[in-house]
């Protein structure tokens, strides 16, 4: 099975820098355009609890890079960070980041878990949906897909800087204010993109880590959903680790 490269350990590996470019980047670039671009459409057609909003991370956030990685250039899903390398060690690391957000995360009036508390639990499950699958989209996509292909081309810190830019700029989309592209957007990119380069797997942000820091961002500006929200987002995180698990099998009935 074709990969990337050999990534070594330790900081040596973190502060080394590289020039070495490929067509790869040329199509993250193409794949960030056609996400912006789609989001955007998207966003100002339907509300964020239409079924189209899930449907759309799917399919410009997961399938394409999933699909592009493993069926066309037949390389095994450890490279979009999806693998069971480093899988306990990141989920409880993860888990652990959680908590810590949890407990250091105030509001104007309470502290995060008390707005939490206060919600019933039909308004509180549609946005756990929303954003576990959302979580889902943002770590491989920013940080499986776009973060790995330019440690490979740049090396870590510079990933790490583009993978915080990309995430940053996709918010245009949502048409959110420019200010805050710069500011909140671009930093909760590079702590997102420099906790996932401890281990390189997504269970390091996802699904608690990346879910959490969703949850208090959109709590934070009043966000609230339909209870039927719910079925539209769970559907479609369950279509996501189906095509994920179809590539799988894919890969392993084909031997490579």
């Amino acid at each position: 099975m074709k990969r990337l490269s050999l990534y070594d350990g330790g900081l040596r590996d973190f502060l080394r820098f590289r020039f070495q470019p490929s067509m790869d980047l040329l199509i993250v670039l193409i794949s960030f355009l056609i996400l912006v671009a789609g989001l955007y459409a998207i966003r100002n057609s339907f509300p964020i609890a239409d079924v189209w909003v899930p449907v759309s991370m799917f399919i410009l956030g997961i399938l394409i890079p999933i699909a592009y990685n493993g069926l066309v250039k037949k390389r095994p899903l450890s490279e979009t960070g999806i693998g069971t390398k480093y899988w306990l060690r990141s989920l409880i690391l993860g888990t652990i980041l959680c908590a810590i957000i949890l407990l250091i995360a105030p509001s104007p009036k309470a502290t995060f878990i008390t707005i939490v508390t206060s919600l019933l639990f039909t308004e509180l499950l549609p946005l756990l949906a929303l954003e576990i699958t959302a979580g889902l989209f943002y770590a491989i996509f920013f940080h499986g897909w776009v973060q790995m292909r330019f440690e490979r081309a740049f090396g870590a810190i510079p990933a790490i800087l583009i993978a915080a830019a990309f995430f940053a700029l996709h918010h245009v989309a949502y048409g959110e204010p420019i200010s805050l592209l710069y500011m909140g957007h671009f930093m909760g990119g590079l702590v997102h993109a420099t906790i996932f380069r401890i281990t390189r797997n997504i269970l390091m942000v996802w699904p608690f880590f990346v879910s959490t820091t969703g949850l208090i961002y959109d709590l934070g500006w009043g966000l609230r959903l339909p209870f039927e929200a719910t079925y539209g987002y769970i559907g479609v995180l369950a279509l996501m680790w189906l095509f994920i698990a179809v590539v799988y099998w894919k890969q392993k009935k084909r031997g490579t």
